[in-house]
């Protein structure tokens, strides 16, 4: 058993420095495979890593066995990832032919080690068959000695071809390469060391592993940095940054555990009681600290900065951020809403102490905070309060980033960046400082004005949809007004009809009787209008009940007979269920046979039947007549007429009634010849109610003609005006 300390700790070492060669190798490998300098780094890393897998196993012969024969197998190893530098680096890379030859004879000598090694120890050849000793340290023969001389010799080589490479390497190009040489170096110089002490005195002592593992920990993080620093692998490759701050925290917490097990190592070893007794005390003490650490702000946020700044060209990753403030800004209704959300994600983004949002008021100049935030005591800002700053951090350079400061200093100590749509300044968010103490970089802030771009674009959405939805207020309000106007108008035309008729016909005692059926019917109507009045917005009130639509229309067409002058004939084929509102159905027909009259009809006709699954209802009249252009276009907007004296709403308030039930109204006219419109309903099976207006069986066909001369005959076909 191998007690020695020193052996132990390399024992140790040695597998951390597998894994962080093998963990380069595979990086180099993985990302460009086809890549001879990618090839060169897997191999000379992967190389490596063998040699301290064969260490990190030295209390068998077999590990000493790997590890001086991947040790004879470097040298030629680290000459060909020179090689490929020199190609990487130009035509002026170095001088390649002779270590071109130098690469071919290290190979073979690391070959002819390894067989030799390999024979030696099946054989059981004197001075080819490692034994460690009981410290961990490996005695060498003859052999072993002119095997390290011959191994020096090739790291020499290779620090040399590696110094000529840095040399010939243009100017540009030297700052980039300059870790990865030094971490290389690094390898070797520590080789050069051990063999030349080897080669000496014939004997690798217990401590050679911990060296070698040190040499690899610090040259291959040089190493690691520069590949991933400067994509030296030419490679384009992205590496998450939250991948990278776990792997910081997580190796960082398992090198300071490594640092506290070897103190306590160290402890145990000690002689006497008392420095055992110390061993809970500093694994609690140690334990507390890395809480600390994990727990603060400050470390985290310089952690995420060391990173952003030397492991990455540009300091954020946009693509995440832009899915983040994409996600945000959809998923918001209000305007208090989407400016918190800004303040949110610019505070965690940059690691900001505050991060406050600002609304420009409707009149003036002044910003309030929105939403307010009570923790900190940010009132009104005025444009007039804020001047531009110049700091050259983030005003410098061709995209320069508007940035403003109070112009009397205060407490918080903010910078304030504007939101903007085009050329207008809608808001404004301002900074604190960073939690870490770290400034702000231009790309910090050009980050923010992105993001506060985005959201702008969201908060004049919300206003211009605040600011619709109340014109739609005000326009249904409006039409709402406009229609009670038109159902006046029906009404005031009866009552002025039977205003004229009072002188002409005082002296008939039945004038009197359909007089005051008429202002009792007109009253009935008054009331229903304000009833719905009190319920209708945008879309007409009313419930479906089961009417014989028959009746009905025998019931209004008394009502009709006395609001127009012309005859009105009515023919309806019963039974005609259906489902509607008796009293907006009656204000649809109603308007139908109003229009008719007063597009200077002779004679209105109605009729009603049943066909297959619909109920069919038509007003026809010999009136004026409309042209197809107004029937498509025209006809159902608001406001359209062809009459002198309509309003040009009754048919798009009877379409809107007619589509509340399920149904259509369907329209024929011809300009001199007439119209005809026809409403259709589905049919419903049912008792018919009556409805408003009158009296009837709810199967029993209805049969009238106008009381101003015979059945007479119906009008032309055609439809119906507006």
């Amino acid at each position: 058993m191998f007690s020695g300390s020193m052996f132990l700790a390399g024992t140790l070492f040695s597998g951390l420095a597998a894994v962080v060669a093998a963990g380069i190798a595979l990086f180099a490998l993985t990302r460009r495979p086809g890549g001879p300098l990618n090839r060169a780094a897997g191999a000379l890393f992967g190389v490596l890593a063998l040699a301290h897998v064969g260490n990190a196993l030295l209390p068998a012969v077999g590990g000493a066995m790997l590890w001086l024969a991947a040790e004879a197998c470097l040298p030629a190893a680290v000459l060909a990832f020179g090689l490929r530098m020199e190609g990487a680096a130009g035509p002026s890379g170095g001088p390649g032919g002779l270590f071109r030859w130098l690469a071919w004879g290290a190979a073979l000598f690391g070959l002819a080690v390894t067989v030799a090694l390999a024979v030696g120890a099946a054989l059981a050849w004197p001075g080819f068959s490692p034994r460690p000793t009981p410290d961990g340290a490996i005695p060498l023969g003859d052999p072993g000695k002119a095997t390290a001389a011959v191994a020096l010799l090739f790291h020499l080589a290779a620090l040399v071809q590696l110094e000529n490479v840095f040399r010939a390497a243009p100017r540009d190009l030297r700052y980039h390469i300059k870790y990865l040489v030094l971490g290389v170096a690094a390898l070797g110089a520590m080789r050069i060391y051990l063999l030349s002490l080897a080669a000496l005195y014939g004997l690798i002592d217990d401590a050679a592993g911990l060296h070698l593992a040190a040499a690899t920990l610090v040259g291959g993080v040089m190493a690691a940095y520069a590949l991933v620093r400067f994509r030296l692998l030419d490679v384009d490759v992205f590496i998450s940054r939250y991948v990278i701050y776990g792997s910081i925290a997580l190796v960082g917490t398992g090198v300071y555990l490594l640092a506290v097990g070897l103190l306590v190592l160290g402890l145990v070893r000690m002689e006497g009681a008392p420095a055992v007794r110390l061993v809970p005390v500093v694994l609690f003490v140690a334990l507390v600290a890395l809480l600390i650490a994990l727990l603060s702000d400050q470390v985290r946020w310089k952690v995420r900065h060391f990173v952003d700044r030397n492991f990455y060209k540009n300091r954020h990753d946009y693509r995440v951020q832009w899915r983040t403030v994409s996600r945000a800004v959809a998923g918001q209704t209000t305007v208090e809403g989407l400016l918190g959300t800004l303040g949110r994600m610019a505070r965690d983004t940059l690691g900001a102490r505050f991060a406050v949002t600002f609304l420009k008021d409707e009149a003036g100049d002044r910003y309030t905070p929105c939403p307010p935030d009570p923790r900190f005591a940010f009132g009104p800002v005025r444009a007039s309060d804020l001047v531009p700053d110049t700091d050259p951090a983030w005003s410098g350079g061709r995209d320069p980033v508007a940035v403003s400061r109070r112009s009397t200093p205060d407490d918080h100590d903010a910078l304030y960046l504007p939101l903007r749509v085009e050329d207008a300044v809608i808001g404004l968010i301002a900074l604190g400082p960073r939690i870490s103490g770290v400034p702000y970089h231009q790309e910090d802030l050009e980050l923010v004005s992105a993001m506060a771009a985005q959201t702008a674009v969201g908060v004049r959405n919300l206003q211009l949809g605040h600011d619709l939805a109340a014109t739609r207020e005000t326009a249904a309000l409006h039409q709402l007004s406009t229609f009670f106007i038109h159902d006046m108008k029906n009404v005031t035309n009866s009552l002025g009809l039977l205003a004229r008729n009072i002188r002409p016909h005082r002296a008939d005692p039945a004038f009197w009787d359909d007089a005051e059926a008429a202002i009792s019917r007109a009253v009935e109507q008054m009331q229903h209008v304000m009833e719905r009045l009190r319920t209708l917005r945008e879309s007409p009130g009313g419930d479906a009940l089961a009417v014989d639509l028959g009746p009905l229309l025998s019931a209004w067409s008394e009502g009709w007979r006395t609001q127009v002058t012309v005859p009105v004939d009515l023919d309806a084929q019963g039974p005609l269920p259906c489902a509607a509102d008796p009293d907006l159905l009656r204000s649809v027909f109603t308007n139908l046979v109003t229009n008719a009259a007063e597009a200077g009809a002779t004679r209105i006709a109605v009729a009603a039947r049943a066909e297959g699954g619909e109920v069919r209802a038509s007003v026809t009249d010999d009136g004026c007549g409309m042209d197809e252009g107004f029937v498509r276009e025209r006809l159902y907007q608001p406001f359209a007429t062809t009459k002198a004296a309509g309003m040009g709403i009754g048919m798009f308030q009877a379409r809107r009634i007619v589509e509340r039930f399920g149904g259509r109204i369907e329209v024929r006219s011809r300009p001199g010849e007439g119209t005809r419109f026809t409403v259709v309903l589905p049919r419903r099976e049912g008792r018919g109610t009556g409805g408003t207006g009158g009296e009837g069986g709810a199967g029993e066909p209805a049969r009238n003609t106008g009381d101003n001369g015979g059945a007479g005959e119906p009008a032309r076909p055609g439809a119906g005006h507006a």
